[in-house]
């Protein structure tokens, strides 16, 4: 089997109420909500068609030693054809077995696919371009909900924030430049937040004593996050801060600086780490060694 380089990137599992004197187990209830149907029932349909929309599932889940190693696919429209077909009234199905026996192409009805390994306090992930952590944030809170009566009053069960790597400083970011298409949240992109920066660049230049600038050839605008210098002694709040900073800009051609202005690379920022693992003929990781590796990981996580 050929072997390719994966990346995976951690995130803290963290309840949405911090205020909570009890911390909810969210490996052992999301390990009840999956036991306790089909995959039918645990389906979130991302359009009004049910059969022939899109929608985000767990497939398989396998429980070892620190929590819950999972398979997550985001059908295409048109895709639960497929699965309907073969196992969709089942506990569970694999993946990869299903992509061997189908003769259909299995991948040509997947939108994307990943695999996460839910600890009590961390969600390692196999990073994809169609599946980013807020998807995974978003059906679990969903499955959640709908599986345990004490979650169903809740706006938000938990939270995914990235990790950071325990030898950054957050006190050394001194901006984050937002890049194109940049999203704040989940749908409000920078460029809602650029067409007023202009339309009211006459005004805002002029306060700033910069009215000698012709508006009328400017044709972009940029927004940048200055961050304000926090105190020092208190570590735990500043990583919180950058935290949350992180989680709410999404976008590749987002750039971080420090207080100097040189850029500080995304890779000495969050806890992630590139990994080989072995491809099937079918197009699919070897899941065993891919839970092996993520284990691997979580334990260097642990122990630093």
């Amino acid at each position: 089997m050929a072997s390719k380089r994966i990346k995976l990137v951690c995130y803290e599992v963290l309840p949405s109420d911090q205020k909570l004197t009890k911390i909810n187990d969210f490996v052992d209830d999301l390990s009840k909500a999956l036991s306790a149907g089909k995959i039918n029932d645990r389906c979130r349909q991302l359009s009004d068609l049910a059969v022939e929309g899109e929608q985000e599932f767990i497939t398989k889940r396998i429980q070892n030693s620190v929590g819950l190693f999972c398979t997550f696919i985001h059908l295409k429209s048109g895709g639960a054809v497929l699965i309907n077909k073969s196992l969709m009234h089942e506990n569970e199905i694999s993946l990869e077995e299903l992509a061997a026996i189908e003769e259909e192409n299995t991948e040509g009805y997947i939108k994307d696919y990943t695999y996460f390994l839910l600890t009590k306090k961390m969600l390692i992930a196999k990073t994809t371009m169609g599946i980013p952590s807020s998807d995974i944030e978003i059906y679990l809170n969903w499955l959640l909900k709908r599986n345990h009566t004490k979650y169903a009053s809740k706006n938000s069960v938990l939270t995914l924030k990235p990790r950071l790597k325990k030898t950054f400083d957050p006190t050394t970011v001194g901006s984050i430049e937002l890049g194109n298409n940049v999203k704040i949240g989940e749908k409000v992109t920078v460029d809602t937040v650029v067409r007023p920066v202009v339309k009211g660049l006459e005004n805002f230049l002029k306060a700033q004593g910069l009215d000698k600038i012709v508006t009328g050839k400017v044709v972009e605008a940029s927004v940048v996050l200055k961050i304000i210098k926090p105190p020092k002694k208190d570590e735990v709040k500043n990583r919180k801060a950058l935290q949350s900073i992180l989680k709410a800009v999404k976008s590749d051609e987002t750039i971080i600086k420090d207080r100097r202005g040189q850029i500080i690379h995304m890779e000495s920022v969050k806890e992630t780490k590139e990994v080989s693992v072995p491809y099937l003929a079918t197009g699919f990781p070897d899941v065993a060694v891919l839970e092996d590796r993520m284990l691997q990981y979580y334990d260097e996580v642990l122990t630093r």
